[in-house]
């Protein structure tokens, strides 16, 4: 199988995620999508909320899908979330035969060089670079030239236009690809603001991750 691994704070989870794995899927044609939402996400400031509110959301979100599936792995393990600690962890309960395949953001992805183990990551999972505002894909490249070029990595790299997809991607001629995604304009941080200024969040997320904050009072600042 190839398999995809989104992983995220997902704080909370909103229907711009689960429209860009389910494209992400199609167009790589991927057998299912774990959602890993982190415990304390190194690379991230601020308090955040408890793990195991923003599993449960992931989970009443992914349901439906039969593709997308909830992964606990980092909210179970706790401390600061490792992604490689994951992928190795994946790796080995569902078998190393298999094909993974990381999804990010350009934004996460030029930071790359500051993971842990990031290079023995980049040897053990394929990455699916999806385009995000003020993080073009160019300078994405030039910031990182030495490591897409380094000989001992041997990284393949491909940037995906509108037309290959059109066609079908091959999803197994390259370790890292860039794709293009349409431009959601939905987040996360927005959402928490929303609900704390008291407006609704109907749409922006699934009906039951939204019922699921209000009868948790979550965001609001009155939360259990």
């Amino acid at each position: 199988m190839d398999i995809g691994i989104f992983g995220g704070t997902f704080n909370p989870v909103h229907h711009g995620h689960l429209i860009v794995a389910e494209q992400i899927r199609e167009w790589f044609g991927l057998s299912r999508i774990s959602f890993v939402p982190s415990a304390i996400p190194p690379h991230k400031d601020g308090p955040i909320l408890e793990g195991h509110y923003r599993l449960r959301m992931v989970k009443l979100a992914t349901e439906s899908n039969p593709y997308f599936y909830d992964c606990a792995l980092e909210v179970n393990r706790g401390g600061s979330s490792y992604t490689i600690d994951t992928v190795m962890e994946l790796k080995s309960d569902l078998g190393a035969e298999h094909i993974f395949y990381f999804i990010l953001g350009t934004d996460a992805f030029k930071d790359i060089t500051s993971w842990k183990d990031y290079r023995h990551l980049l040897q053990n999972v394929r990455f699916i670079v999806i385009s995000r505002p003020g993080a073009k894909i160019d300078s994405v490249l030039r910031d990182l030239s030495s490591l897409l070029d380094d000989p001992d990595l041997k990284l393949v790299w491909k940037i995906i236009n509108t037309q290959e997809i059109s066609k079908g991607i091959q999803p197994h001629e390259a370790d890292i690809f860039f794709v293009p995604v349409p431009q959601i304009d939905i987040s996360s941080s927005d959402i928490r603001q929303m609900i704390q200024t008291g407006r609704s969040i109907r749409y922006q997320v699934p009906d039951a991750v939204r019922t699921y904050i209000e009868t948790n009072r979550l965001y609001s600042g009155q939360d259990k």
